[in-house]
């Protein structure tokens, strides 16, 4: 009786140790499936953008004042400005030309209020 009982202790730790077992790999697939659905679905999104994109201007009827800010400045900065090749911060052989200042000019003019701008007395006295 004491070794049938022990036949079958070992069979219930066996079944156990299978039952842990399994319910490990069901953990990871149940992970994986999740994962694998959250691909699905952000997958399915980009297809429905692609097959249906947002409508503008340029790609249905809806007319340019219908069109949001943004999506006007957009839209008009890229069909009608056409790249020239340039450098946008001046030519190379420019030299550029500024005003330039003079050490000992030829006028000084003191330019003093006659009156206070807060009060409106007269500063004739200071």
């Amino acid at each position: 009786m004491a070794e049938e009982i022990r036949s079958k202790r070992k069979t219930i730790d066996q079944q156990y140790a299978e039952i842990a077992k399994l319910n490990s790999n069901m953990e990871l697939l149940n992970h994986q499936l999740r994962k694998k659905n959250e691909e699905i679905t952000e997958l399915k999104y980009s297809i429905v953008q692609i097959r249906d994109p947002e409508k503008d201007s340029g790609n249905s009827i809806t007319p340019p004042s219908k069109e949001r800010m943004k999506d006007e400045i957009v839209r008009k900065t890229k069909i009608l400005r056409k790249p020239s090749g340039k450098n946008p911060v001046g030519q190379q052989s420019h030299k550029g030309h500024r005003l330039s200042c003079i050490v000992t000019p030829d006028e000084v003019i003191d330019d003093v209020p006659n009156y206070c701008t807060n009060c409106n007395d007269s500063l004739a006295d200071t």
